[in-house]
């Protein structure tokens, strides 16, 4: 053979291997979407629930495509029915319990015999993949919960994960599932705030309020919590997180989850709990 055809065969396998791996991820994609409901929900911009069937903690898990959010219910313990009931028997109560309370969307049929703190820390540890990839082998250690989700599904819904910041996260209670709760605004439709220090620091909820009031949030009500906390929180108390996400971006924590609450008669939409890991200087 002669030497330009050797060389140019040479240069032709770093392409064709390139075409052959690009095939065969189509061609895997293509069977995921084929072969699970979560791709297929994905896919398509429909939200996808389902049961957390841990018998002692039990919640309800909806991912919502549309904007990259996943909302972790966590449920009253009664929720998951006889505490000897296995997972399967355990998602089904669930299933019926959040029904009941008018939960949307339905679930899916598909559990995961995890709580809701466990899922959250789990994809704590996986938002750090990228910077530490033993975060992907002690996350696979750790995630094998007895569940009903095919091959497919499970590596559907694992690739979904890694691509899933915690911000994206919005923590509620069995409370948020009620679609009779109301969605506190100010008279001018306005986002109004509570402040509350639990930092020690003094100033802090000072600073924090003067931030949100010259950026238009109402802050109606500022002082100090019952506690010191190691961690700051924002607090959705109203029908809808879009105030609690504003006000988490004024005070630059676009980082955070948002934990979320709907009470009857709330003080404000949104409850601002500083924790000792807040610095306010950053606000000035």
């Amino acid at each position: 053979m002669p030497e330009t055809e050797l060389l140019k065969g040479r240069r032709e396998w770093p392409a064709r291997l390139t075409l052959a791996v690009f095939l065969a991820a189509a061609g895997w994609t293509a069977l995921l979407h084929s072969r699970s409901p979560f791709a297929s929900a994905v896919s398509s911009g429909r939200p996808f629930a389902f049961a957390l069937a841990d018998a002692e903690a039990p919640g309800v898990a909806v991912y919502r495509p549309s904007s990259r959010t996943l909302e972790l219910f966590h449920l009253p313990r009664r929720a998951a029915g006889n505490r000897r009931s296995d997972a399967s028997a355990a998602a089904a109560s669930i299933e019926v319990f959040y029904g009941e309370a008018g939960g949307e969307p339905a679930l899916s049929g598909f559990y995961a015999d995890l709580s809701p703190a466990r899922l959250e820390a789990l994809l704590r540890g996986l938002a750090s993949w990228r910077t530490s990839p033993r975060a992907l082998a002690s996350a696979a250690r750790d995630a094998k919960p007895r569940t009903n989700f095919g091959p497919y599904c499970a590596a559907a819904l694992a690739f979904e994960a890694l691509s899933l910041a915690p911000s994206r996260l919005v923590i509620s209670q069995a409370g948020a599932l009620l679609k009779d709760q109301p969605s506190w605004t100010g008279e001018a439709g306005g986002v109004t705030a509570q402040v509350l220090n639990a930092s020690g620091r003094r100033g802090a909820a000072d600073a924090v309020t003067r931030r949100l009031r010259s950026r238009g949030i109402d802050v109606i009500d500022y002082g100090n919590y019952v506690s010191v906390q190691p961690r700051t929180k924002i607090v959705n108390c109203s029908g809808g997180v879009e105030g609690a996400r504003r006000v988490r971006e004024l005070l630059g924590l676009g980082g955070l989850e948002i934990y979320s609450k709907p009470e009857k008669n709330p003080v404000a939409g949104v409850r601002v709990i500083i924790g000792l890991d807040f610095d306010p200087a950053t606000l000035k």
